[in-house]
């Protein structure tokens, strides 16, 4: 009887053995990485099967001995594979089996190419790189786990590999998947929403290449995905009064011509006055493109200072302005310090305006500085000169005389 017994429960041991050999890995046996490629994957899919999403990617860049600089990204998905992106002034949107890409500073034409399958890989033939998009968009287009780990590296870090997984609670007291990226240069760390399994933070730290090992860049981005279960008129274009181009050298700003019309718009100078160009109507205007470090600006500012002083005496109906565009300075404070420090030091009476983002310089066509243009009472541009010129006083002199003549 005890050897009967002894042989049943030794069968069911067996049994039992082969049964959880034979049963499919649970999570609680699998190893971390593979937990978190399983989760990689459970992520890709969720956005993968949401009708549509609106998102907004914020991202600060903290690098030594630098202001961190603040950049948004926006990005939806529609149908299929209608999305789009906006970056500062570039915005690109995958529509139907076309692409549509538009900068703000060109504000005539538009990009137009053929869908190669999804926005991403079209951006990468269009620009001959990778575009560097948000992961979401690797995810959607269903690459696999190496793609999704490389796009969260964002080109910052070097052969990443998911190495991590635990469930954790953020000081808010809201659960979050937390995944693990290890580099051969730093680390990533991925929050992602248990209850959504889309991606809610996303930090990163490394050390650039021939960089030593103190310096250190880090990368902090928040997602804030906005799931849209109807998505219709989500992904749309509007051409507006643009043109179609069809390579990305052509989508530049029309260069501005003699005898066209001056480009409004509406800047600040260092005293926090709004000037609109709109608003010097009936006056001629000069505008001086310059630069804090650009030589030939600096030479040529007194000379335009020495112009300005002449247009005041004169009792003439002259506005002179310098613009300061191009700045090399990572943050609009910074820029604004810079220039102010500058300005103050050599005591110039005329106003500067601030041009933060070159927008008006890239609307103007402006290529290289200095580059001065003389606007007539009637809106159209009447005289450009560029480049360092030491009689520019005198030119613009005779370009106002000749101007108010015309003016009868």
């Amino acid at each position: 009887m005890k050897r009967t017994l002894l042989t049943v429960i030794l069968t069911m041991i067996a049994i039992t053995a082969i049964a959880l050999a034979a049963r499919p890995a649970g999570e609680d046996s699998l190893s971390v990485s593979d937990q978190a490629r399983n989760l990689l994957e459970q992520t890709a899919a969720a956005y993968r099967a949401v009708p549509g999403l609106q998102d907004r990617m914020s991202l600060e860049v903290k690098i030594p001995q630098q202001d961190p600089e603040i950049i948004q990204i926006d990005y939806a998905f529609g149908p299929g594979a209608d999305s789009f992106v906006s970056f500062r002034d570039f915005a690109a949107t995958a529509r139907g089996d076309q692409v549509f890409v538009v900068r703000s500073a060109v504000t005539d034409k538009f990009l137009q190419v053929p869908l190669k399958g999804d926005l991403p890989t079209t951006l990468a033939d269009v620009f001959g790189q990778s575009a560097n998009l948000p992961a979401p968009f690797e995810m959607r287009a269903n690459r696999g786990v190496d793609a999704y780990v490389k796009a969260l590296g964002m080109n910052l870090l070097q052969n990443p590999k998911l190495t991590g997984h635990e469930e954790i609670v953020k000081p808010s007291g809201q659960r979050r998947h937390q995944l693990t990226i290890t580099a051969t240069n730093g680390t990533g760390v991925v929050l992602v929403d248990p209850e959504t399994l889309l991606i809610d933070t996303l930090t990163l730290s490394a050390t650039p290449p021939q960089a030593p090992p103190e310096y250190v860049i880090d990368a902090a981005m928040r997602f804030t995905p906005q799931v849209k279960k109807n998505p219709a008129g989500l992904i749309s274009f509007d051409r507006g009064e643009r043109h179609a181009v069809t390579s990305l050298q052509q989508l530049t700003p029309t260069a501005i011509a003699v005898g066209s019309p001056a480009p409004n718009f509406t800047l600040a100078t260092l005293d926090g006055d709004s000037v609109p160009l709109s608003s010097l109507r009936g006056k001629v205007v000069v505008l001086d493109f310059w630069a804090t470090w650009c030589r030939p600006c600096i030479r040529g500012l007194p000379l335009l200072q020495e112009f300005a002083n002449w247009a005041e005496s004169s009792g003439q109906p002259v506005a002179v302005y310098a613009v300061d565009t191009f700045e090399r300075a990572r943050t609009d404070e910074a820029k604004v310090a810079a220039t102010r420090k500058f300005w103050t030091s050599q005591g110039f009476s005329m106003p500067t305006l601030l041009d933060l983002d070159s927008q008006v310089a890239e609307r103007y066509g402006v290529r290289s500085i200095p580059m001065t243009f003389v606007i007539g009472p009637d809106g159209n541009v009447a005289a450009i000169h560029r480049g360092y010129d030491a009689k520019i006083a005198e030119r613009l002199q005779a370009d106002v005389a000749e101007i108010l003549a015309d003016q009868g």
